[in-house]
């Protein structure tokens, strides 16, 4: 309801029912016109509305801040987890049983030449060689190296 003249103001803040946004943005005009008893009843009114907001504000805070310390427990607890994670991959891998030694060019192949750690000896990780080991009795046959070590695949 517009305000069209300085007793409407006047009536209107005699009134005690709760003034409207839009009743305080019609009233700004008229404010030079407005009793003293009608400004502190305006400023009482715009002190409670401005209690109200920041009691809004304030529930507002602590849902949002409960919901920021469920987050941060989120976020910790799954640093947590890869961390013990990564801890025993790294465990995993520097356990491996078979450790390339080295790759040396002799003549027109290359050694592979790995240690087994289980049986602390070397062994052969590379392809087969053209030699075969056959048994006294002449019963098993065994594929040999140029190294003439036995195959990691071998070992038990």
């Amino acid at each position: 309801m517009p305000f069209n003249s300085s007793q409407d103001v006047e009536n209107r803040l005699a009134n005690p029912a709760p003034l409207t946004s839009e009743e305080i943005r019609e009233l700004f005009p008229h404010l030079n016109q407005v009793s003293e008893s009608g400004m502190r009843r305006l400023n009482a009114h715009l002190a409670l509305e401005n209690l109200e907001a920041v009691r809004r504000f304030e529930l507002s805070s602590i849902k949002l801040t409960k919901w920021l310390i469920w987050l941060t427990a989120v976020l910790v607890f799954l640093t947590i987890v890869i961390a013990c994670y990564t801890v025993v991959l790294a465990r995993k891998e520097s356990h491996q049983r078979f450790t390339h030694i080295g790759t040396t060019a002799l003549g027109n192949y290359v050694t592979y030449v790995m240690f087994d750690s289980k049986t602390a000896q070397a062994c052969w990780g590379g392809p087969p060689g053209p030699y075969t080991i056959v048994s006294p009795d002449g019963k098993h046959q065994q594929e040999t190296n140029g190294a003439n070590i036995p195959f990691c695949k071998d070992l038990k």
